[in-house]
């Protein structure tokens, strides 16, 4: 089962929300930041600027929200046909978002 790192609001929220309306099973982990946890064994070297969220699966650990978005849907038909330009757009307006402050 997965394994979210997170340390709400709001950009764990982001991949919560899209595991969750996706309906994937998944485990959270509260990494405490403002105890330090990131910086000890709590938290393993998953994201090399000890920032969450991350997602650890069986067979890979990768992090920031937008990629953990972006990669847990391909199959889900929620975005354009790859390669399209509408694609190119999706990703655009995902990458947008992202950078803008909840």
């Amino acid at each position: 089962m997965p394994l979210l790192y997170e340390f709400p609001p709001p950009r764990s929220n982001r991949a919560k929300w899209t595991l969750k309306e996706l309906g994937i099973t998944y485990d959270c982990q509260t990494v405490e930041l403002l105890k330090g946890e990131q910086n000890s064994d709590v938290y393993p070297a998953n994201q090399p600027l000890s920032l969450v969220p991350a997602l650890k699966t069986d067979g890979y650990t990768m992090f920031e929200c937008v990629a953990i978005l972006l990669h847990v849907h391909p199959d889900q038909n929620l975005g354009p046909p790859p390669g399209s330009p509408e694609r190119g757009l999706y990703y655009q307006w995902a990458l947008f978002a992202a950078g803008q402050q909840p």
